[in-house]
């Protein structure tokens, strides 16, 4: 029994990812020895080993797989899956629509943006938790025959939002819901009316705004490239006289 076990033979296996795609450069290690080799672009290897042993196979990105070495001359396909990575990091920017919900003073819908970075900590393939610092400015008109104001209101905030994923292939689809804990940092209101223009800095008190309620879809092309739609919701008395606000915001994002 220990001369069979002793015995070395030659074997060879493709090495491909769950897509079906080969993948180059995979270290290829009989277990509990030094004795390896790399697959090729082709992600075919050849390899001489023990009889009855086992070959561990590592990629940067994969997760480490064992195959069994029988007494056949060939393995077949091995598949190697991808490792969840547990913290991912980008940027992103995008525009708000805003609005006041009651009409009872801006009336008309502005246009602001986004900006700023944030952080996935991935806890399943299904699920994650998003954070990060972002720069916003939200800008409110109201506009009639005869007075025209606009409102604008720079925050500094961080995002506090839970993520379900739906991923196929190397995409991932998902829904976000959470809170954004908001600091004003300036607020000030331009009011035109008959010919008079007036400017106060003082209008609105400054300071941690009640975080609105965030929700919305989100698009993730090959985990690099993707895309947010959502909404934001604000409750009345957050900013005096403004009432129900709501901002409509689309984001591109990229994951470095």
């Amino acid at each position: 029994a220990a001369q069979l076990f002793a015995q070395s033979k030659m074997v060879s296996g493709t090495v491909k990812d769950k897509n079906g795609l080969p993948i180059a450069g995979a270290n290829v290690q009989e277990k509990g020895v030094t004795n390896s080799t790399l697959t090729n672009a082709d992600g075919n290897f050849s390899i001489e080993v023990r009889m009855g042993t086992k070959i561990i196979i590592k990629m940067k990105g994969y997760k480490t797989q064992e195959v069994s070495v029988d007494d056949t001359n060939g393995l077949s396909n091995i598949i190697l899956e991808k490792a969840l990575k547990r913290l991912e990091y980008g940027i992103q920017a995008g525009i708000n629509v805003s609005h006041d919900y009651h009409g009872k003073k801006l009336e008309k819908m502005s246009i602001g943006y986004t900006a700023g970075l944030y952080m996935d900590i991935n806890l399943a393939s299904c699920f994650s938790f998003e954070t990060g610092l972002h720069y916003r400015l939200l800008s409110l008109k109201e506009e009639n025959f005869k007075y025209k104001a606009r409102a604008d209101f720079h925050f500094m905030s961080i995002s506090l939002y839970c993520k379900n994923s739906i991923r196929f292939k190397d995409d991932r689809l998902y829904l976000f819901y959470g809170l954004d804990f908001n600091l004003c940092l300036k607020s000030q209101l331009k009011e035109e009316y008959d010919g008079k223009t007036e400017e106060r800095s003082d209008e609105f008190s400054q300071g941690v705004i009640t975080p609105p309620i965030v929700c919305g879809l989100g698009y993730e092309r090959k985990g690099k490239f993707g895309i947010k739609a959502n909404v934001y919701l604000w409750y009345p008395d957050l900013m005096h006289e403004l009432g129900d606000l709501g901002a409509y915001f689309v984001t591109l994002t990229y994951k470095f």
